[in-house]
């Protein structure tokens, strides 16, 4: 997983305060009016610990079982599985397919949406009026090829 770290220089006026620190990708700032917090939000806060080990897995192409996550992998293809159904397929080529096997739920959107990050950060599923989207292309959640040729 990449880590992007930025070094700021934070310079408060009138002088009082002058900070230099780094910040990553999941730190939060805090401004009040004599202070400034750096604060790390851990990735378990941004997404659940069962997707983050999921999803690695699946990426990696390895075997996984908790709760109702799956990893299997049969032969060249590897599946992320939620329930017992197939919500992204893994080629050996590299293609990256995702589907909702019909399910528009919180918790499928944030599998996906969590792979889609892991993929590449350019894709996002939202909803809005009971509707999917993936970035702003309306999606009915059948299967979609999200990475590959």
């Amino acid at each position: 997983m990449a880590c992007y770290t930025h070094h700021i220089l934070l310079v408060i006026y009138p002088p009082r305060l002058v900070s230099s620190t780094t910040l990553t990708k999941t730190s939060k700032v805090s401004l009040s009016s004599s202070t400034i917090k750096v604060s790390p939000i851990s990735e378990s806060n941004m997404a659940k610990k069962i997707t983050m080990d999921s999803v690695h897995a699946f990426l990696a192409g390895k075997e996984f079982h908790r709760e109702n996550m799956t990893v299997n992998t049969n032969g060249d293809v590897t599946y992320l599985r939620l329930h017992g159904n197939t919500i992204a397929t893994r080629t050996k080529d590299g293609r990256v397919y995702i589907d909702s096997c019909g399910w528009f739920t919180v918790t499928t959107k944030d599998r996906l949406n969590y792979l889609l990050e892991r993929l590449n950060g350019n894709l996002r599923i939202s909803q809005k009026n009971w509707l999917w989207y993936i970035n702003d292309t309306p999606w009915d959640g059948s299967k979609t090829l999200v990475q590959g040729l």
